[in-house]
């Protein structure tokens, strides 16, 4: 699924979202044409789908049959930038997800992760330094 959120379009989604679904915030924008409310329905029903899925399965639709991986690439070549980053922030995430069954699961994960890095970055004192050693002729 190709396509786009403006920044109008977002901030319509700000001004308007009183507790509900973005999805049906969406379906309440007054610009948009038969077919782009046609691409929400099938959005929104896309992630009640993906609710169900575990959430490394979640990681691969999103990349493949809602196309970011493409839709990452495509940006990265339009704009010049290497698209190593992008992708390798997909992999680790799928990585984490593969050894959880539900998105509470995964989004424990994510704290955790997140709660080390912000303690490594904190104690500089007892860290691992990595090196290679390369042999010359």
């Amino acid at each position: 699924m190709k396509g786009y959120n403006s920044k109008v379009l977002v901030q319509f989604v700000k001004e308007n979202n009183k507790s509900q679904l973005v999805f049906d915030t969406l379906l309440k924008y007054p610009d948009f044409k038969s077919f782009q409310y046609d691409n929400i329905y099938d959005l929104k029903s896309e992630f009640k789908r993906l609710t169900k899925k575990r959430p490394v399965d979640v990681l691969n639709s999103i990349e493949n049959d809602l196309e970011y991986g493409i839709y990452v690439k495509d940006y990265c070549k339009k704009f010049g930038y290497s698209n190593n980053n992008p992708i390798a922030v997909i992999s680790i995430l799928k990585i984490l997800a593969l050894e959880t069954n539900s998105i509470v699961e995964f989004l424990a994960r994510l704290e955790e992760l997140q709660f080390f890095i912000q303690n490594n970055k904190r104690n500089t004192s007892k860290g691992v330094l990595l090196s290679t050693i390369h042999q010359k002729g």
